[in-house]
């Protein structure tokens, strides 16, 4: 196949139309047709085996494992008075191995960060 043909083929897409059929362990994809531009070939049915704990959810196939983590529940944008540069990396005042962890140092030193409980999600004040 030449280049010319490998640009024109990647210009083209192809969407799968299914159906979901899920249970407490898994999810089942089956594909009922495929439209798009071009040579669209309908696939095989896909199942990916689902798992949660704790820490989250894991997502398995063939192809591998997706893993997703529960966000902290914390409030994620807050206003706050406070200023800085923003050379965090530089900053030898803030606790943190690089900029993103003195970012969030900086952001958790404010007195404007709300502070919740873990198990009620309820704010507390102090």
């Amino acid at each position: 196949m030449t280049k010319r043909a490998r640009r024109a083929i990647s210009r083209f897409g192809c969407g799968e139309i299914g159906t979901f059929e899920a249970s407490s362990s898994s999810i089942r994809f089956v594909l009922k047709r495929e439209e798009g531009i071009g040579c669209c070939l309908i696939g095989d049915v896909r199942v990916a085996a689902l798992a949660s704990d704790a820490s989250g959810s894991r997502c398995r196939t063939r192809a591998g494992e997706a893993r997703y983590v529960r966000a902290d529940a914390v409030a994620k944008i807050f206003l706050t008075l406070d200023t800085h540069d923003g050379d965090f990396l530089h900053d030898a005042t803030l606790a943190g191995a690089n900029a993103v962890a003195k970012a969030d140092a900086f952001c958790n030193r404010s007195s404007a960060v709300p502070h919740w409980t873990a198990q009620t999600n309820a704010t507390v004040t102090s």
